[in-house]
């Protein structure tokens, strides 16, 4: 089973609403009246997101939205477990657990929507990752859909 939260800015949208989305411009010309797709550069790029208190959890994907760090505007935490450790120099404690460096920068990056309900915008996937459907049914048209997720990550 996968959770799912989404954040907007440090609000959690599923649980308490949010403060705007990222929304890439659109070009609805397909025959569906979906955007077509788009080229993006920095999937796979290192990002910060939200952190909930206690950390991530590993059955759980955090996508935080409008992330200042992320050109794609969107920061995936897929399957992380603990507080990211992007440098090393995360402390564990009794109740702060901490990630690898690895496991951060293999779980946690930039990404973009690859999947939507018609009419919202999609990009294309670069070479490594695939288009994960993990949040279709779940949150508003601007957050639904699919996300380019690592390729080794979805098939694991």
């Amino acid at each position: 089973m996968r959770c799912f939260h989404s954040v907007t800015g440090f609000a959690l949208l599923t649980l308490h609403g949010c403060f705007g989305t990222h929304t890439a411009p659109s070009d609805t010309n397909l025959a569906d009246g979906s955007a077509p797709p788009r080229a993006v550069n920095g999937v796979g790029e290192a990002c910060n997101s939200y952190v909930p208190p206690g950390g991530f959890l590993d059955n759980e994907v955090y996508l935080t939205v409008r992330a200042p760090d992320c050109t794609t505007g969107t920061c995936l935490a897929y399957h992380l477990s603990g507080h990211p450790n992007h440098d090393g120099s995360c402390v564990p404690m009794p109740d702060h657990a901490c990630a690898t460096p690895l496991e951060t920068e293999q779980r946690q990056f930039c990404t973009c929507r690859c999947s939507a309900p018609p009419g919202q915008p999609v990009c294309a996937c670069p070479s490594g990752f695939t288009c994960d459907a993990i949040l279709f049914s779940v949150g508003r048209d601007d957050v639904r859909g699919g996300y380019c997720v690592r390729t080794q990550l979805v098939d694991d």
